[in-house]
């Protein structure tokens, strides 16, 4: 697998929470060929993070929504950016998903937020406090954080009101 060493669409594997979250993050950055070629070789299915070309990982998801074992959307773009056609299709992507955007983003989150949890198949849809656009560089330990009990929570994720990891 090769790793980018430019900005990349998608971070794929374990993500723990930390002091150094940021960092494990960055260090498994690859962009849309890599992803494809992760989910074609076989192995463990992936935890897939998509913080750019949105349309381009989910694709991929759905081409091989088997080798995809979670997949968190970073504050993905309006629907009015994507087609129609694509958009109908992502009901069909069971992946537990998780949607995160930053409660300060440059659009208001809400309304797209609530779009993408209800086109999703199985999502789940969390505002990151005192974050703005890219989020991952805005709050990197809380996306960390989060992402990683996600991913070990999968259906039973849950976010508490007083979590200090989103609300400090």
């Amino acid at each position: 697998m090769t790793i980018s060493k430019t900005p990349a669409p998608c971070w794929v594997g374990p993500v723990a929470g930390g002091d150094d979250a940021g960092a494990r993050l960055a260090a498994r950055r690859m962009d849309a060929a890599g992803l494809a070629a992760v989910l074609r070789d076989g192995g463990e299915p992936a935890h897939v993070v998509a913080s750019a070309d949105h349309a381009r990982v989910l694709d991929l998801c759905l081409e091989a929504p088997a080798r995809v074992a979670t997949l968190t959307l970073l504050s993905p773009p309006p629907f009015e950016s994507l087609d129609p056609a694509f958009v109908a299709r992502l009901k069909s992507l069971e992946v537990p998903t998780l949607v995160l955007f930053g409660a300060l983003s440059s659009h208001e989150p809400a309304a797209p937020g609530t779009r993408w949890r209800r086109a999703l198949g199985k999502a789940f849809l969390v505002y990151v406090f005192d974050a703005v656009d890219p989020i991952e560089a805005s709050r990197p330990g809380a996306v960390a954080d989060v992402t990683g009990d996600f991913i070990a929570r999968r259906d039973g994720f849950l976010v508490r009101a007083r979590d200090d990891r989103l609300n400090p």
